[in-house]
């Protein structure tokens, strides 16, 4: 008896296989996996700086005057500058951290695309750092100052004064991420260049 069953037509010119679409597809899905991932961990360990910030930078010493008014204890306190200054250096670490772990993780597998996502997520890790430093924020320690007798002493909240700190965590992020993917493209480049005359 003959036997009437087709076999499946190929594919029409230029049109990819079924199999090769879906293994596409799939590694797409993938790749935005690890980028969110990457992102959302930036995220917290921003949060984690911020609370690191809070813990170890310096507070300035105010005296209430009267309900509602207050001033500096010290006016020469460097408590505003250092405080500034450990968010940079947070904000620094914790960048550079980014950088090499989104690099290993995310740069290498997704180029480009993951490099501008991990740019992004160092600046949400940054604001993320200052929003979880300067909690409560000003709001609780207003209602100290309106509550609290003359002459008392408070701790200033924290709060960032320097802004274009903030840059540094995305900057940090693209000097490592970014330097190490300009150091595998030279030494590929000069590598290239070498080949000609070690077949020569």
């Amino acid at each position: 008896m003959a036997d009437y069953t087709q076999s499946p037509s190929p594919a029409w010119p230029g049109q990819p296989p079924a199999k090769t679409t879906a293994a596409v597809g799939r590694r797409l899905l993938a790749d935005a996996a690890v980028i969110i991932a990457a992102v959302a961990a930036s995220a917290l360990l921003g949060l984690a700086a911020g609370l690191i910030w809070k813990a170890v930078a310096p507070r300035a010493v105010v005296v209430v005057v009267a309900p509602g008014s207050y001033g500096l204890l010290n006016p020469e306190s460097t408590a505003f500058i250092v405080a500034d200054a450990w968010f940079s250096v947070l904000c620094l670490a914790g960048g550079a951290l980014c950088g090499l772990a989104g690099w290993l993780v995310v740069v290498r597998r997704t180029g480009a695309v993951g490099l501008a996502a991990l740019l992004g997520g160092g600046v949400l890790a940054a604001f993320a750092a200052r929003w979880a430093g300067q909690r409560p924020g000003s709001a609780g320690f207003d209602h100290q100052v309106l509550t609290a007798k003359a002459d008392t002493l408070l701790h200033a909240p924290l709060s960032l004064g320097a802004q274009g700190a903030l840059a540094f965590w995305p900057l940090a992020v693209a000097a490592v991420a970014g330097g190490i993917e300009l150091i595998g493209a030279l030494r590929d480049r000069r590598a290239r260049w070498n080949r000609p005359e070690e077949d020569a």
